[in-house]
């Protein structure tokens, strides 16, 4: 079905050429020239002169229409692997990099990606005649060596703009002319990414953005809710150790930089999660949170038989590919240990200077009764409460607020799709953008559908799909898409996202 798959040797590669091309912000080296069935693959790298080196792959079908399409991925990396994790590359030994958000590798040992959907969609797109770039951001050794995770907006926000330039160069030298449209589209990270490139000068390259699973309210309010998490657990299991000190202290400021979430992290928390007893204390982690029932535990570690009176998607938990429980602890550790480091925030990035954390009465009742009466909610609120509350350092707050706080000024016709089961990036980040957007009286530039499914960026190749003729019927009639464009199975266009769990200041 595939006509790219180049384990088969379905390209064939074109005598090692090698071509320079240079662009106003990018020095960036073509190494690879491919020819399939019915498009052309550049390979490459961006910032050569700069020492930045962003591997890059670029799609051009011979049937081009003018559309150009830049995807910015999220954490990890574009990087496409076969079934056993191993990278793919192509006869010169180049990595072939993902060009849609369908595949995402979040590491080396836990890829994820529906690859025959990211086929499908990739290669409906190139017969529209689309299109496709993608970059892999500036290399970070710890990914490749270790699999180690890192925020990227910085690295993605640079190395998207040159990967941008580089493709209008070579489209303009290979077919003639400019791109007609260009329409970024990322997910999770890339949609801080986005965003960032829409209210920026460099807005003028794109006519149109596609984020999926947006962290739509900015870095520093999704890092603060990070440590609601952080907070809850450490109250939580206080008498058994709580947050270790290894893993640095629980408002941040301290991670260690060598932390690994395999290494240190997991084997601790699956000691807690095998004792039951626990198991009421791990609630009320997710409930103060605001964590979705779906897929918050990992497979097999709920209690056997099941206590009575659990939520109906919380008792089908535990069998999806997802699982809010250790995402949200990789991302309070080893993510946040990369963004505080040196290199990047240099300090505290997250504060709840005025938050206050409560539980409705049935939850209550339902801890209660889940523990045989033994754990009391409003004692373990009341010390979280009453514990000394965190304020970010102001080096490493201007940081992420760099890197990237959302203002709402959407320059461009901009189209989100979010999950409304979703865990890490929580449907309230769609809440945030939209009011910012009407403060900013940008709201005629934003549209915003989701999705049932549970899991993050956990969207179909028909659901992209539809987001895409949404975006360019947008663009071609000016007038905004309506419910009639997002008909592929999973769409709820009747949900409305929650308010932000905490102030948003």
């Amino acid at each position: 079905m595939t006509r790219m798959k180049h384990d088969k040797g379905l390209l064939r590669a074109l005598s090692g050429l090698i071509l320079l091309t240079i662009s106003s912000m990018s020095h960036a080296l073509v190494l690879a020239v491919n020819v399939g069935e019915g498009f052309t693959e550049y390979l490459g790298i961006t910032g050569e002169l700069t020492g930045r080196n962003a591997p890059f792959r670029i799609l051009v079908p011979d049937n081009w229409d003018g559309t150009l399409m830049v995807y910015s991925r999220g954490t990890g990396s574009s990087v496409l692997v076969q079934p056993d994790g191993t990278p793919i590359f192509d006869a010169s030994g180049l990595p072939i990099l993902s060009t849609n958000p369908l595949a995402n590798v979040p590491n080396k040992a836990f890829p994820t990606g529906n690859y025959e959907q990211h086929d499908a969609l990739r290669d409906e797109l190139l017969d529209r005649g689309y299109a496709l770039a993608s970059s892999d951001y500036k290399p970070d050794p710890r990914f490749i060596t270790e699999g180690k995770l890192a925020w990227v907006i910085e690295d993605g926000y640079r190395d998207s703009i040159a990967l941008t330039l580089e493709a209008r160069q070579l489209l303009r030298d290979t077919r003639g002319h400019l791109p007609k449209r260009t329409i970024h589209w990322g997910r999770s990270q890339g949609s801080g990414i986005g965003f960032k490139l829409d209210e920026k000068n460099v807005s003028r390259l794109y006519d149109g953005f596609i984020e999926g699973c947006t962290i739509g309210a900015g870095a520093p309010l999704s890092w603060d809710f990070g440590l609601i998490f952080a907070l809850a657990f450490d109250t939580a299991f206080q008498s058994q150790g709580g947050w270790p000190a290894a893993w640095g202290d629980v408002g941040g400021g301290n991670i260690p930089e060598t932390i690994s979430f395999v290494d240190d992290v997991v084997p601790v928390v699956v000691t807690l999660l095998q004792n039951p007893a626990n198991f009421p204390l791990f609630e009320f982690v997710r409930l103060v949170s605001g964590m979705p029932e779906q897929e918050f535990y990992p497979p097999g570690v709920l209690p056997d038989p099941l206590p009575p009176g659990l939520p109906s998607g919380l008792a089908e938990a535990g069998s999806g590919q997802f699982n809010w429980l250790f995402i949200s602890l990789l991302f309070m550790t080893e993510v946040r240990g990369d963004l505080e480091s040196a290199a990047k925030a240099n300090g505290r990035i997250a504060q709840n200077l005025d938050h206050t954390y409560s539980l409705p009465t049935p939850a209550k009742a339902y801890l209660a009764a889940l523990s045989g009466g033994a754990l009391d909610a409003n004692v373990l609120l009341d010390a979280m409460n009453q514990r000394p509350k965190y304020t970010a350092d102001p080096g490493a707050r201007a940081y992420v607020k760099r890197y990237y706080e959302t203002t709402g000024k959407l320059r461009h016709k901009t189209l989100t799709m979010h999950g409304k089961l979703d865990g890490l990036a929580i449907p309230a980040n769609e809440t945030v953008l939209k009011d910012r957007a009407i403060a900013r009286r940008e709201a005629a530039n934003l549209v915003q559908v989701f999705t049932e499914a549970s899991g993050h960026c956990n969207f179909t190749a028909q659901q992209w799909s539809n987001t895409v003729d949404a975006m360019n019927s947008w663009l071609d009639t000016g007038t905004k898409p309506d419910v009639s464009f997002f008909n592929a199975p999973g769409f709820d266009n009747n949900f409305v996202p929650p308010p932000w769990p905490q102030p948003v200041n």
